[in-house]
C-alpha cells in the first residue's frame, strides 16, 4: 500500500473533541524510544472530519472527529504534546495547520510549532479481509468488560495474555484466564457463526472498550489467521492475534458441587476489602470459612496483626468449609459480577470455587467465574 504524500492540511476543531480522541490514542503512541514516528499521531482530513490514528505496530487505532476542514491534507504530530495543547487550549477552537514541515497549532493568541516527521515513515495498518461478521455492540462490549480482568498480565505464558473468542451457532463466548482464575461470558448473537477461535490480546480488548460504545449499535469484526479488525462508523482497531492453542478451559469447569452459598455481593465486597488490609503483600491470601452462619473472612501478617469480619449468608447447603483465596482476585471477580447477590459453588478446599450471578438481567447472558484456592498452610 503506497503512502499518501503530505499536503498542506488546515483544519479547525473543538479542543475538547480533540483531547477526547487523543486520550484514546495515547496508550498506543508511546514507542518513540523504539522508533520516533511511533510517538506521533497521523492526522488526515475527511469530509467534515479529521481522522487521527496511532500505532505500536501490534495495534493500529484510528478515530474520526468532526472538524472544519479548510484545506485537505495529511500530517504527523507528536501525540503527547498535541494532547497537552488540546487540554490547555486558550480559545474555544483549535487550528491545526501544516506549515513548512511543522504542525502549527493555534488557539486564541497561542501558537505552537511542533516537529512533524515525514509522512512516508508512518507504518501502514495491515489489511484484514478473510472472515467478516457483524455483532451487536452492547453485548460484545459487556462480555469484554466481564472477562478482561482475568487475563494474565505476565509474560511467561503469552497465550494467557489474550481472550479467547468462540462463535458457535448463535452464541458468542469470551474466555479469559491467568491460570489462577477464569471468567467466561456468553451472549446470544442471532445468525452469527464461525469456525475461527481467535485469541485477542487483552490490551486490544481494553482499547476496544475505551473506543467503542453501545451507542455504536453494531460492530463489524473481520478476522484472518493473524489479525482482528473491529470497526464502527467512527473508529477502527486492528490488532495482532495471540498465537498458539488456548488451554482447554472446559476441563477445569466443576462437574458437580456439594456446597452452595448465596451472599449479598456488596456485603462480601466490603468485608473482604476490610480484612485484606491485613493480608500479606506477597500472597494477598485471606481465609474464608463458610457455613450457614455466614462467611467468616480472616487474614494475618506477622509484622502487622490480624483481622476478622463476617458477611451474612442468605442461603446455604452442604457442610461447612474453609479455604484460602487471593483477596485481590476475589475482589476483582466480585466487582465484575455486578448483581446484588452472588452464588458460590464449592466442593473441597483444594477445588476451584465457581462464582455465578443470582438473577442476572437477560442482557448479561450466561456468566461464570472460577477462582483457584490457595493453600491454607504457608
Amino acid at each position: 500500500m503506497t503512502a499518501v504524500a503530505a499536503q498542506s492540511l488546515h483544519a479547525t476543531i473543538a479542543p475538547r473533541a480533540l483531547a477526547d480522541a487523543l486520550a484514546k490514542l495515547l496508550p498506543l503512541a508511546r514507542g518513540a524510544n523504539i522508533l520516533p514516528v511511533l510517538g506521533c499521531v497521523r492526522i488526515s482530513s475527511g469530509h467534515g472530519a479529521l481522522h487521527l490514528s496511532a500505532t505500536d505496530l501490534d495495534q493500529h487505532l484510528a478515530v474520526r472527529v468532526n472538524a472544519e476542514v479548510r484545506t485537505p491534507g495529511l500530517i504527523l504530530a507528536p501525540a503527547a504534546q498535541l494532547a497537552q495543547l488540546a487540554k490547555l487550549a486558550a480559545g474555544s477552537t483549535l487550528t491545526i495547520q501544516d506549515s513548512e514541515g511543522r504542525c502549527v497549532v493555534t488557539s486564541g493568541k497561542s501558537r505552537t510549532r511542533l516537529l512533524s516527521p515525514p509522512v512516508d515513515e508512518w507504518p501502514v495498518a495491515p489489511e484484514v479481509s478473510e472472515t467478516t461478521i457483524t455483532l451487536p455492540a452492547a453485548p460484545l462490549l459487556d462480555a469484554m468488560a466481564r472477562v478482561a480482568f482475568a487475563a494474565s498480565s505476565e509474560g511467561f505464558r503469552p497465550i494467557l495474555n489474550g481472550v479467547l473468542w468462540e462463535l458457535d451457532a448463535g452464541t458468542l463466548r469470551l474466555v479469559a484466564t491467568d491460570g489462577h482464575r477464569m471468567a467466561m461470558a456468553e451472549r446470544a448473537v442471532d445468525g452469527v457463526s464461525s469456525d475461527r477461535r481467535p485469541i485477542v490480546p487483552a490490551r486490544a480488548i481494553e482499547a476496544a472498550r475505551k473506543v467503542f460504545s453501545a451507542d455504536d449499535e453494531t460492530l463489524r469484526v473481520t478476522l484472518d489467521d493473524t489479525r482482528i479488525r473491529i470497526e464502527s462508523a467512527t473508529a477502527t482497531l486492528v490488532a495482532r492475534l495471540v498465537e498458539g492453542p488456548y488451554p482447554d478451559y472446559r476441563r477445569v469447569l466443576p462437574k458437580e458441587s456439594t456446597i452452595a452459598a448465596i451472599v449479598d455481593r456488596a456485603a462480601l465486597l466490603a468485608v473482604v476489602r476490610r480484612v485484606a488490609v491485613l493480608a500479606s503483600r506477597d500472597t494477598r491470601k485471606v481465609t474464608l470459612a463458610l457455613s450457614a452462619d455466614g462467611v467468616i473472612v480472616t487474614a494475618s501478617t506477622a509484622d502487622a496483626g490480624d483481622a476478622t469480619d463476617t458477611a451474612p449468608v442468605e442461603a446455604y447447603t452442604g457442610e461447612p468449609i474453609t479455604l484460602g483465596v487471593n483477596a485481590s482476585y476475589l475482589l476483582e471477580g466480585l466487582g465484575a459480577l455486578a448483581t446484588e447477590r452472588v452464588q458460590l459453588f464449592l466442593g473441597t478446599p483444594e477445588r476451584a470455587v465457581l462464582l455465578c450471578p443470582v438473577d442476572p438481567p437477560p442482557e448479561m447472558g450466561d456468566y461464570r467465574q472460577l477462582l483457584m484456592p490457595m493453600r491454607l498452610l504457608d
